[in-house]
């Protein structure tokens, strides 16, 4: 027992001391350029750099405990907001986010593979949209009638909660389907093929409603102003989708030599493109069109792209990012979070709408399975796995109170104060509570292969998991 502790202790005290080591030299460097950003300790560059080390130090000790690690990257970003004198300039805090959406709705285009969608089940495509449906609309009754928000922003409050975390579901769903738990039945093929769905049904209902909310003239011109930014993000992001199927040049498969480079070449065009998508379309205020436009870009130049072969070196690269970038993401929206802003009452009712809402949503997910040969037990089992939320929330839950601020009116920015409550509550009571009942539950709920023997995993590959590859993990 003392030799299993030290094999995972120690690593983990080299990656922190590794961790430790870059934080000093990059500090060093841009102390080296740029003595006034980078000394003082409000300095703009020191200050980021200690939100993430003590975000990324906090994630570890919740793995190291079990726990997801956006939950401690959560509350160092708490922390440091309610606990410390440490000020984050708002213009790069906003950049980040923006880098952070842009690269969760990049992995999630590319990563959706339309023959596997082809054969994902009607029941797979009901969980997606049904229970991300259901809760919505159940959270945004209950916050109008217990906060009394009016009931487009009780819309955005629904959809900002409602979708799942693939980065909690889906590494446990893989370690299930290694031991063969349900794959008979294609539960872990079921789950992991409906997750990025729900995330993207989610994203699209709450940039429309979003939208809608934010506008403040009763012309109906100014009204479906944001829906038609949205439609034109889509055929935007569909025809630069369609350019890249022939820029750059294909390359010939049995150049060994230029393949590389033209992978390369791909994926910073498709890096670059949905970060430009972002952050122009904020720019010219034209928020609602960057989401939507970057996820069919990729979705559609990664078609071809996936046939060239070239879509799993792109998702480890995006892997490779992301992992900054989900430390920052976790900590800045924990230290939008200030507890001086907030009210009692505020977190008490958003806490009773969350209940309220993850139960609707575990007795939608419960139901919407019948009739696919599943038994009760395996029912069950669907609609714990149907309950961790995070990184959509910790993406978009910010949105709100930084277009009201940027608008200077002080009605939204409460609301916006509220929703970040509620993106932030989500992801504390979903994120670990959905963690633990998914693995310890799947064991006792779910049936072990037969085919499994010896520990040796005889079902169902990874690849043949729909959207899914070893790349993402």
């Amino acid at each position: 027992m003392g030799n299993i502790k030290v094999k995972t202790i120690v690593p983990l005290v080299q990656i922190v001391l590794t961790q430790v080591a870059l934080f000093t030299l990059f500090w060093s460097t841009c102390y080296g350029v740029s003595p006034e950003a980078s000394f003082s300790w409000n300095g703009k560059i020191l200050a980021f750099l200690i939100i993430f080390a003590l975000a990324f130090i906090a994630g570890q000790l919740c793995k190291l405990v079990r726990v997801p690690t956006l939950v401690g990257m959560l509350l160092a970003g708490i922390s440091l907001s309610n606990l410390t004198e440490i000020q984050l300039d708002p213009s790069l805090s906003s950049t980040a986010r923006d880098l952070a959406l842009g690269v969760i709705l990049l992995r999630a285009g590319i990563s959706l593979d339309p023959n596997a969608l082809r054969k994902l089940s009607w029941v797979c495509l009901r969980l997606a949209f049904t229970p991300c449906v259901v809760e919505a609309v159940v959270l945004a009754i209950g916050t109008h009638l217990l906060l009394h928000l009016p009931f487009l922003w009780c819309m955005v409050v629904g959809f900002v909660c409602t979708a799942t975390s693939p980065a909690v579901i889906v590494p446990i769903m893989i370690n299930m389907q290694d031991l063969g738990y349900g794959i008979d039945k294609g539960i872990p093929t079921l789950v992991i093929g409906g997750s990025s769905v729900d995330d993207i049904a989610a994203i699209t209902c709450f940039e429309i409603f979003l939208s809608l909310a934010m506008s403040t003239s009763t012309s109906i011109t100014s009204t479906l102003l944001g829906p038609i930014e949205a439609v034109c993000g889509l055929i935007l992001g569909i025809t630069l989708g369609l350019l890249f199927w022939v820029l750059p040049p294909k390359c010939d498969a049995d150049d060994i030599e230029s393949r590389p480079f033209a992978g390369k070449v791909r994926f910073w065009l498709l890096l670059l493109t949905g970060l430009s998508f972002i952050y122009v379309t904020k720019r010219l205020n034209f928020e609602s069109m960057g989401p939507l436009g970057v996820l069919s870009m990729s979705f559609v130049a990664a078609l071809r792209w996936r046939q060239e072969g070239y879509i799993d070196a792109m998702i480890y690269s995006l892997k490779d990012i992301w992992f900054f970038c989900e430390i920052f993401l976790f900590s800045l929206i924990g230290y939008e979070v200030k507890f001086s802003s907030l009210k009692m009452h505020t977190i008490l009712w958003s806490l009773v709408c969350l209940v309220i809402g993850l139960i609707a949503r575990t007795i939608t997910s419960i139901g919407i399975v019948a009739g696919a040969g599943l038994t009760l037990k395996e029912h069950l089992f669907i609609g714990v796995s149907w309950l961790p939320k995070g990184t959509v929330q910790a993406a978009i839950g910010s949105i709100p109170l930084e277009l009201a601020r940027a608008k200077n009116d002080e009605t939204m920015i409460s609301y916006g104060l509220t929703i970040l409550t509620f993106a932030v509550l989500s992801i504390i009571i979903s994120a670990p509570l959905g963690a633990f009942l998914i693995k310890y539950s799947g064991p006792k709920l779910l049936v072990k292969s037969k085919k499994q023997q010896n520990d040796n995993f005889d079902g169902i590959s990874l690849e043949s998991v729909p959207h899914i590859s070893k790349a993402h993990f």
